[in-house]
């Protein structure tokens, strides 16, 4: 498949650490706005039980926002992390299923107000509608020409995907992760020997995913194959293919590529599985 080594980079890019054992400690960050005055970390799957356990802030000493908190699991603790913050207004900010071997950064951004059940609300409760002024724009139905693939928010109103998923294109819009269809608007910042595209798609919701700052990537480091391969042919629902890094070069000894042993069909770009529930369909339409 031409286009399989630069779907791997495009994933790559996301990748936030390679593994490292478990018990090591992990950074969690406060980015909500407001100081936090609790702060629970329990293991999989505790948190969607609403047994978050103790409070690991002083009772003197809240969790100011951008100010982070150094977290020292036990070492059977294991690798998948259940995280909330309580704000001093009633707030909670949640993650949950949070790989802290692979991920050892991790940042609560989103906080919603919690059940009435007394449950944290879910992350869809707390992804913000896009601005009034940004209308709904819809695939153009009648196009004769269209294609489709899936884009990553690499920051507000940023979407990153492959410069072949959009080349050629008059018109795109994008699926939210909250169901509305948003357009982005032109042009599109590319690199076409990185097979890239940087769109700007103005009031999209959702949290950013973070970029790989290190270490380098090694053989063996895990991927995974997840969007929307084969539109109109397989089931609409996301797909997911685990693999891993068994090559650091491409096609003639080309250092810009990476070869992984994940199976990857078009649409279906390769990410970290710590960051794969992040993603967003995105429907590309020539008008």
């Amino acid at each position: 498949m031409p286009h399989l080594p630069r779907l791997a980079l495009l994933a790559l890019l996301f990748l936030p650490g390679a593994a490292f054992a478990q018990g090591q400690p992990f950074h969690v960050t406060n980015r909500t706005g407001v100081d936090a005055k609790e702060l629970n970390a329990v293991r999989t799957p505790r948190g969607a039980a609403a047994d978050w356990g103790r409070n690991l802030l002083s009772p003197d000493r809240p969790l100011t926002s951008g100010a982070g908190f150094r977290v020292n699991p036990a070492e059977a603790a294991g690798c998948r992390f259940d995280l909330r913050l309580v704000l001093t207004d009633g707030r909670e900010a949640m993650l949950q299923d949070q790989d802290i071997c692979a991920n050892r950064e991790v940042a609560l951004e989103t906080a919603a107000r919690p059940l009435p059940s007394g449950r944290p609300a879910p992350a869809s409760a707390a992804v913000p509608p896009p601005p009034a002024n940004v209308p709904q724009q819809r695939p153009n139905s009648s196009a004769r020409n269209v294609s489709t693939g899936t884009g990553f928010l690499v920051a507000p109103d940023r979407v990153l995907t492959n410069h072949h998923v959009v080349n050629g294109c008059d018109r795109i819009v994008m699926r939210a992760p909250d169901g509305r269809w948003l357009a982005a608007v032109p042009p599109a910042r590319v690199d076409t020997g990185l097979d890239l595209a940087l769109l700007a798609v103005p009031g999209l919701p959702g949290p950013a995913l973070p970029f790989r700052s290190g270490p380098a990537v090694r053989r063996g480091d895990g991927v995974v194959a997840y969007g929307f391969p084969l539109a109109g042919l397989l089931s609409s629902d996301a797909k997911l293919t685990r693999g891993e890094i068994n090559g650091l070069a491409g096609l003639a000894d080309n250092r810009a590529q990476f070869q992984i042993s994940a199976e990857v069909q078009p649409g279906n770009p390769v990410a970290p599985c710590s960051t794969c529930r992040r993603m967003s369909s995105a429907s590309w339409s020539p008008s």
